[in-house]
């Protein structure tokens, strides 16, 4: 079994696939969209991590186009959330910056994940929620795996 910590990481993996069930609709994030969401907490981690990610590895690790991505930045940017800055190495590669208030958010939707995550997880069970978030991780794995293609059903 993964550790909380990683089961808790894992779980934020679901969360975009169950959006608004997840975060709820008309609370404190009502300006932010799902796709919004993943993408604030996949830039917040990625600069955690000390590593910064562009629009193109965005796209590359969840799967959609760079332009749905460029959509969902771009209103990020407008919102206030997010900038761009050039690489210190490759002056054509830009990548994604939390504004303060993108900070300040990002703790806020951390708050509000931790709070409804832990409610879930208690009235799961802890063995049942780790189950569950390891097979649907396993089920996410898989289907990245098939080349559907060439798949005949």
């Amino acid at each position: 079994m993964m550790k909380n910590g990683n089961m808790d990481e894992g779980f934020f993996i679901l969360a975009p696939r169950v959006g608004k069930k997840f975060f709820g609709e008309g609370d404190e994030f009502k300006d932010l969209y799902g796709s919004e969401l993943a993408a604030l907490r996949i830039i917040s981690g990625s600069l955690a991590a000390g590593e910064p990610m562009t629009v193109s590895e965005i796209s590359e690790m969840i799967g959609v186009t760079k332009s749905a991505v460029s959509q969902v930045i771009s209103s990020l940017e407008e919102k206030g959330y997010t900038y761009k800055i050039k690489s210190e190495e490759d002056k054509r590669r830009m990548y994604l910056v939390l504004t303060d208030d993108g900070e300040r958010i990002m703790e806020d939707i951390n708050r509000v994940y931790k709070k409804r995550l832990n409610y879930i997880r208690k009235n799961f069970g802890e063995e049942e929620f780790d189950e569950f978030v390891r097979l649907f991780i396993k089920y996410i794995e898989l289907c990245d795996s098939i080349d559907w293609k060439s798949v005949k059903i």
